[in-house]
């Protein structure tokens, strides 16, 4: 796996020097595609997150948050994004011949750290946590796909519904210990998310 920003996430009072600061206008960093970001089977992301800002839309596709993502746009099979959606919910998004959303149960606030995470495991069950409480469980068995996408993963940049050469939407807030397992199951039902 790889580990984004190896501090310590915000526990107790809030402890914001390891994370990385998005200030909404086009900031988001690159990750090189790669295999090791292709999802056959099981995985797990997770980061703590806190918004500055959180907008909504009446559009799925519009007003969506990503932490990680490898979106291309142009529909290519396995492409996926894992954020705050349109309605301030965590969400998780595969294209799999269709535009597949899942979704969180907690409306997110700003100004306030939340530890987010989605997993997936060898049954093709993905689900979605909240400060380590489940919030909805699906099933899903697509191939996720980074390496044959034409963009490098993203974190903090969002490009679902953008046509351009550029991101639509970028992240307002601090992303902090972003976590990409490939392979892994590391949550299926409610955990205490680590605050070391």
């Amino acid at each position: 796996y790889f580990t984004h920003v190896v501090a310590a996430p915000p526990g107790g009072g809030g402890d914001d020097s390891g994370s990385v600061l998005f200030d909404g206008s086009n900031d988001y960093l690159e990750v090189p595609k790669s295999t090791d970001l292709d999802f056959g089977g099981a995985f797990t992301m997770e980061a703590w997150v806190y918004a500055d800002s959180l907008t909504t839309d009446s559009s799925s596709f519009n007003a969506l948050d990503s932490i990680f993502e490898s979106i291309d746009w142009n529909s290519q099979a396995g492409q996926y994004s894992f954020g705050i959606s349109h309605e301030n919910k965590l969400y998780f998004y595969i294209f799999d011949g269709n535009n597949t959303f899942y979704y969180g149960t907690t409306v997110l606030s700003t100004q306030q750290w939340y530890h987010l995470a989605v997993s997936r495991d060898s049954s093709s069950n993905i689900r979605l946590f909240v400060n380590g409480e489940l919030e909805s469980t699906n099933s899903n068995g697509y191939s996720l796909s980074n390496s044959n996408q034409p963009n490098p993963a993203r974190i903090g940049g969002c490009k679902i519904n953008n046509a351009g050469s550029g991101i639509q939407k970028s992240f307002d807030g601090l992303i902090s210990n972003l976590r990409v397992v490939k392979g892994t199951t590391l949550y299926t039902s409610d955990f205490n998310p680590s605050s070391t």
